[in-house]
């Protein structure tokens, strides 16, 4: 950086000079500042503006900008060293996901989305879909300890208030069955569609 710092009040020599500063603002490869700690003259303005030279009426904001365009070098060859960000490549289970999603319908239950979750690794706990009492019997019984019961229909999206949800059923395998059938009406276990709260007989 090059740092001259005339009074430009005399703008005489500027006009004299005027072609030697342009051929020194078009061959030099580094900043060039010009300060002046007296009120300029408009024509000195002109003639180093012409000559593409800023001019600072203090040194401090002459200095102040030598370092913001410091700062912003540095940052610039810091991001030019970085290695772009690399595209991490699709999931193995993305087409299956989305191959699902295209036919599955507005609504999903909850048995189909669980193997979209599994497809990216999200698991859940053990579970089953029982279509029969014997099945939702022996499911309970598999599993060891309390389980839930959901009716797995796409008509049915909000299955609490439609009473469609049983928590904390023993493991009791007859249990689990007499809880099973406790609904009113009979179809297809689990898939079954209906709105009214299953019962234990």
């Amino acid at each position: 950086m090059l740092s001259w710092s005339p009074s430009p009040r005399g703008d005489a020599f500027l006009e004299r000079d005027l072609q030697k500063l342009k051929e020194l603002k078009k061959n030099i490869r580094k900043p060039v500042f010009m300060w002046t700690y007296t009120l300029p003259a408009d024509r000195s303005v002109e003639i180093l503006n012409e000559a593409g030279y800023p001019l600072f009426g203090t040194a401090i904001g002459c200095a102040r900008t030598v370092r913001a365009m410091a700062d912003f070098r540095a940052m610039h060859e810091r991001m030019l060293r970085k290695k772009p960000a690399e595209i991490p490549a699709p999931h193995p289970g993305r087409a299956k996901v989305r191959a699902a999603l295209t036919v599955g319908g507005t609504v999903m239950t909850e048995w189909h989305t669980r193997a979209l979750l599994d497809a990216y690794g999200i698991g859940g706990r053990a579970r089953s879909l029982a279509r029969s009492a014997a099945e939702a019997g022996m499911a309970a019984k598999a599993v060891g300890r309390p389980v839930a019961l959901k009716v797995q229909s796409a008509d049915i999206p909000h299955k609490t208030e439609a009473g469609a949800v049983l928590l904390n059923v023993g493991v009791d395998e007859a249990r689990t069955q007499r809880v099973y059938r406790g609904r009113s009406g009979r179809g297809h276990g689990a898939s079954r569609t209906r709105t009214d709260p299953w019962r234990e007989s």
